[in-house]
């Protein structure tokens, strides 16, 4: 056999690429899909329940009794430790009563004088009712026993 020599030409195509200055952004595609929603967590305990309130007074057992037009002499004041007293006497307040005194209008300018206070002390039969100041006339009251 004899030798053969074979030349063989390059034919492959040549590509030529262009170049941009700064690149060009590709599509950022679409939104993917919304993810399954997780499971409910587990509920807490429950709390520790609130203590009872205090049953209020039976009416029935608590009625009152009020005594109109009682009048608190403006010569039966004394002046003790610093305040004017008067005591009122009645076989009605107990050592559990409450007594509520209220000025009727007619005295109120002698009431608001007198400074009388709001604070009473009450005993078996009496109630002491205290001013700043010494009235200067009769005070006209309504006295309610609880």
């Amino acid at each position: 056999m004899d030798n053969v020599t074979v030349i063989v030409n390059d034919v492959s195509p040549k590509i030529t690429v262009q170049t941009v200055a700064g690149g060009i952004k590709g599509d950022k595609g679409d939104a993917g899909l919304q993810g399954i929603q997780g499971e409910q967590g587990i509920q807490g305990d429950t709390g520790i329940q609130g203590i009872q309130g205090i049953q209020g007074l039976k009416g029935d057992d608590y009625a009152s009794t009020q005594i109109p037009n009682v009048i608190l002499s403006q010569v039966n004041w004394s002046l003790v430790g610093g305040f004017w007293e008067y005591d009122y006497a009645n076989v009605s307040i107990l050592s559990t009563s409450l007594v509520n005194i209220v000025p009727y209008n007619s005295t109120i300018d002698y009431v608001k004088f007198a400074d009388v206070l709001p604070m009473v002390v009450s005993s078996v039969g009496t109630v002491k009712i205290y001013a700043t100041n010494q009235p200067l006339a009769d005070i006209n009251v309504l006295i309610e026993i609880v």
